[in-house]
């Protein structure tokens, strides 16, 4: 590089998540004068099973820095907090004042999950008290003066209540870097409009945007009445419902969809049963931050084995809203092996499901199960009686141990994700005027593959670099360096799993799990 086009200030980033959960950045400003500004976007907990054991490892030493940005308050995104401050952090977590006030909620309610299970607990009470005691929130579009170079700014999105786009600065010498940091994004909410961004955000020179791409393979679509047909079909066919729901955000928005369904008298005085202390916690806060929320009359409350049990057993039609959104932890993981053996129930999964969690089993065995039976069927009139009973035993749903036939209906609706599709993510790239590069994180796979392609197709973008496990991307104002894949953990899962932790890259997760119980976290999506 010649002489005279030597950048001031690099940016550096590596990324700890592979996919979707688990979402840590490890990133840095290096200037030429040898400063450099270590910081973390987000400490989240991984949920995929196959990734599992990497909660108990030490990727990234965490006492290098003393500044860590959260984006916004979902255990995949947050769940680690308390962990990393065992591991060394003694900074300062920065994130909204709406963050702030929701995350005592999500932590020690993690921190009692954590105390159930054959394993030792990743962290206890205590720990979430002390981390705590490092969070510092601020009212978005406050500026920041983390040092005397790197300013940052939150700004509104509409993932969630609290949710926010971070805009980081830094400035030495006349040159400027900046990187925008989406977090989980959307550019509406059920609840609330987020602002547009400020003009002169939209006019930063020298700008990196670090972005998710979870729907990056997909775009938008009017479906906006899936779930209400769907609620309103099994009524109609005298069926109660199970509604597995993400316990912030998404419970509340189908509680005042089903308020909504029975103001126009589509649920025939049918019974709303909310299920979920963390849910519970979550809906208080929303009732009185959003004035227009609104709840079912007809509903009753359940947070009790006793009571959750009678429900289950009760003729009477009902539907069931209960946490979590995919079902492999809270009250839905006891539902789920009672109900869906019964012909009178329909299960409505609102929300994605991820690798490894009992909803997606149960989705891809009902998607599966006709060409499956078709192969048993063939193989029956040749097969012994052990054989028989195997091949018969293949036709079950494995619901925590406990095989059952499925004769509920099982469906899924897409209209109430919170996270962006590819042409809404895409719309936000042209809010910029000088984008030198756009790194993809947070997705699997192929979405951010699929989605990487989309923006090479954008004229004024010509650096695009997907982020993986361990690779670390340096940028300047001229440059997108080859970027090399850092060496992280690979095995430090309990002996009894080594052999799934070395097939990692082969994974599969119907068989086997990382932990012999799984832990109860939230999922987001």
């Amino acid at each position: 590089m010649p002489n005279d086009r030597k950048p001031r200030i690099k940016f550096s980033i590596t990324a700890r998540h592979e996919e979707v959960t688990g979402s840590c950045l490890s990133c840095a400003f290096i200037f030429q004068d040898g400063e450099r500004f270590n910081f973390f976007v987000d400490a989240g907990m991984f949920m995929e099973e196959k990734y599992n054991f990497l909660n108990s490892t030490s990727d990234f030493d965490f006492s290098k820095s003393d500044t860590i940005f959260i984006t916004h308050n979902h255990a995949d995104h947050v769940g680690e907090m308390p962990i990393v401050v065992k591991k060394g952090f003694n900074g300062k977590f920065y994130t909204t004042k709406e963050t702030k006030e929701l995350l005592p909620i999500s932590l020690y309610d993690a921190a009692k999950i954590e105390q159930i299970g054959p394993t030792p607990p990743l962290f206890t009470e205590e720990d979430v008290t002390e981390s705590l005691k490092m969070v510092y929130g601020y009212r978005y579009l406050e500026s920041i003066y983390i040092t005397d170079n790197v300013t940052a700014t939150f700004l509104e999105n509409g993932h969630m209540r609290g949710s926010a786009i971070i805009l980081l600065q830094a400035k030495k010498e006349n040159e400027e870097l900046n990187v925008i940091f989406t977090g989980d994004y959307n550019d509406k909410n059920y609840f609330f409009t987020p602002k547009d961004l400020p003009s002169w955000v939209k006019n930063l020179n020298n700008l990196i945007i670090v972005q998710e791409s979870t729907y990056g393979d997909s775009y938008s679509s009017d479906c906006t009445e899936c779930f209400d047909n769907e609620v309103i079909s099994a009524i109609d066919e005298k069926k109660s419902i199970l509604i597995p729901c993400i316990a912030q955000g998404r419970y509340e928005v189908v509680l005042d969809h089903l308020a909504k369904l029975e103001e126009l008298g589509k649920l025939n005085n049918v019974q709303v049963i909310c299920d979920g202390q963390l849910a519970s916690a979550y809906l208080a806060k929303y009732r009185r931050a959003y004035k227009d929320f609104r709840l079912p009359k007809n509903i009753l409350f359940v947070d009790d084995e006793l009571t959750r049990m009678l429900v289950i057993s009760s003729p009477k039609q009902k539907i069931v809203v209960t946490t979590s959104g995919m079902a492999s932890n809270g009250p839905a993981r006891v539902y789920i092996p009672e109900i869906i053996s019964r012909s009178n129930w329909k299960v409505i999964f609102t929300c994605y499901q991820s690798e490894g969690t009992l909803g997606k089993s149960l989705m891809d065995f009902i998607q599966d199960y006709d060409k499956r039976k078709e192969k048993v069927e063939k193989k029956l009139c040749h097969a012994d009686k052990a054989e028989s009973e195997l091949l018969k035993d293949s036709l079950l749903f494995d619901a925590f141990g406990n095989k059952v036939k499925v004769a509920a209906e099982v469906v899924q609706t897409s209209e109430f994700s919170s996270h962006a599709k590819s042409d809404v993510l895409l719309k936000f790239l042209k809010n910029f005027k000088n984008i030198l590069a756009v790194c993809i994180n947070h997705g699997e796979t192929s979405a951010k593959e699929s989605y990487k392609s989309k923006v090479e197709d954008l004229p004024f973008i010509t650096n695009v670099e997907v982020l993986t496990r361990g690779k670390n991307v340096v940028i300047d104002k001229y440059n997108l360096y080859s970027s090399e894949v850092r060496e992280l953990t690979k095995k430090e899962a309990p002996s009894s799993t080594k052999q799934i932790a070395s097939k990692l890259k082969n994974f599969d997760d119907k068989a086997a799990c990382i932990r012999p119980v799984p832990r109860m976290h939230c999922y987001h999506y």
